[in-house]
Formats: structure tokens, sequence, C-alpha cells
């Protein structure tokens, strides 16, 4: 490749990395002026709880959602194994 070709490559994967980057910090709740700001103690604690008041939510229900998926396999197959063949060790994901 020419040596334009090559700048112009170089150019599209920062564009890439620098829409990345923007992406992860929308969804951390970030601008890019806040990584430029020396952080204060109420506005980090105020961050810390909205991510762990998320995480406080999530997980229960994530984990609600697997004690019913156990419960309903447990309630359908109590007489035995499911009527097709299964195994459950890590050589049938095809390791």
């Amino acid at each position: 490749p020419s040596g334009v070709h090559r700048l112009k490559l170089q150019w599209d994967e920062l564009a890439d990395d620098l829409r990345t980057h923007g992406r992860i910090l929308q969804r951390l709740g970030l601008t890019p002026r806040d990584l430029h700001l020396r952080p204060r103690g109420r506005v980090a604690v105020r961050w810390t709880l909205a991510k762990l008041l998320f995480f406080g939510v999530t997980l229960p229900l994530a984990s609600l959602g697997s004690l019913i998926f156990w419960l309903r396999w447990r309630w359908n197959f109590r007489d035995g194994d499911p009527p097709w063949p299964c195994s459950w060790s890590y050589p049938s994901w095809g390791f």
C-alpha cells in the first residue's frame, strides 16, 4: 500500500478505537471531561452507589431466574434423566 493508503488505515484504526472508548465511557455514565477532573469524594461515592444499585437489582433477578430454571428442570425430570442423551461434562463442549 502507498503511504497515503497506509496513513488512512492508521486514521481509520484510531477512529475505531476512539468510538470504542466513547461507547465504554457512555456505558459507565462518564464523559471525556470527567476523566480530566479531579474526583471528589461525594461524586465518586454517588457514582459507585449508582453502579452498586444496578448490580443489587440484576444479581437477585439473575439468581431468581436460575432458581426457577433449576426447579422446573428438577420437576420435569424428577423420575430420572431427560429423555434425550446428554452429558454435562466439559468434553461434550468440544474443548
